[in-house]
């Protein structure tokens, strides 16, 4: 019985980790709006990591989903795109929210 018992655990574990997987972090959701809006302006990663103070490479990581910038770095940012934070965010909270279930959004990721 306790085998049984596992392997039911397993599974219940590989579903829920593969439903994680699926969804859209909030990391990835600002990625693709910062390439978005840096791509409208015609700008290269270079260029808009001149204009903020920051590193391309970091500039290609935020735009892959790799890294979580700090407020001070969004700030700086949507300063350079020409645009408000709070736009940017709510454009990143709706993607989020296309892109996920209400109920299953990841905000601790």
């Amino acid at each position: 019985m306790k085998t049984i018992v596992c392997g039911l655990l397993d599974i219940i574990t590989i579903n829920l980790i593969r439903e994680e997987a699926d969804l859209l972090k909030i990391e990835q959701a600002f990625g693709e709006v910062l390439k978005k809006y840096r791509l409208q302006l015609h700008i290269s990663q270079e260029e808009l990591a001149h204009q903020s103070g920051l590193d391309r490479t970091f500039i290609s990581l935020l735009e892959r989903g790799k890294r979580k910038p700090t407020l001070n770095t969004v700030f700086s940012i949507c300063k350079c795109l020409k645009n408000e934070p709070h736009i940017i965010i709510q454009e990143v909270e709706k993607l989020i929210y296309e892109n996920n279930e209400k109920d299953n959004i990841d905000f601790e990721g």
